[in-house]
């Protein structure tokens, strides 16, 4: 069994057979719960030619494990994931293509307390991660729509594209949180654009804050 933080994700099971034919080893992994199959990779690494050749199918698994291993950054991930996603090239630059299907997925952000709810499918190609008009909704059902796009090289030489637009969508929700440099309840409307890569990002946000939105400043008081 596969335990972390005492959510037993499955059982895995591998195997794996060398063959003299293809010059490398075939592998079959699959990890199983509740007698469904979550997860499973196969296909064969090419030791001689130093080559892969896999494909990796995720099947409505469960994200909450997620959570423990980013907790300074989300109080809450939650959902399902489901992928297809085809492995080949060097086992040093790898080339990816398929998709990431993200099922009901929640996820929240610990320093607004503001959670997301996604249902939308991200596209991976060789040297190029996006999605076109992903929804985002916020727990009013207020949305924003979202279109991104990262172009690499092996994971190198990253470029970003981003382009945001809100509708009455809730961007803070720390109302009872008083050891903040602000605190309250926020609704957003507008764009945001970001272009750039690692060493040189743009950003041109035009955002307005909707009615009943309510932000305060604590003053500290002295006698």
């Amino acid at each position: 069994d596969i335990v972390i933080f005492s959510d037993t994700l499955g059982t895995m099971k591998i195997n794996s057979l060398w063959s003299d034919y293809f010059g490398g080893a075939r592998l079959n992994a699959a990890l199983n719960k509740n007698n469904e199959t979550l997860a499973e990779l196969d296909g064969t690494i090419y030791t001689v030619q130093d080559s892969l050749d896999l494909q990796l199918r995720l099947e409505e698994m469960p994200l909450k494990w997620v959570q423990p291993f980013v907790s300074d950054m989300l109080n809450k991930v939650d959902g399902t994931i489901s992928t297809n996603l085809i492995i080949e090239g060097k086992s040093k630059a790898p080339s990816v293509r398929g998709f990431l299907g993200f099922n009901n997925t929640q996820i929240g952000i610990d320093y607004t307390n503001v959670v997301y709810t996604i249902s939308d499918t991200i596209r991976v190609a060789p040297g190029r991660i996006g999605f076109d008009n992903l929804t985002i909704k916020d727990s009013r059902g207020s949305t924003a729509k979202v279109n991104a796009t990262i172009t690499h090289k092996h994971l190198e030489n990253m470029k970003y594209s981003l382009n945001m637009q809100m509708n009455n969508l809730m961007v803070l929700n720390t109302m009872h949180r008083t050891d903040s440099l602000f605190y309250g309840r926020v609704f957003a409307t507008g764009n945001i654009k970001i272009n750039g890569t690692n060493d040189d990002i743009n950003m041109d946000m035009q955002i307005k804050n909707d009615k009943n939105s309510i932000l305060s400043t604590p003053v500290e008081h002295s006698s």
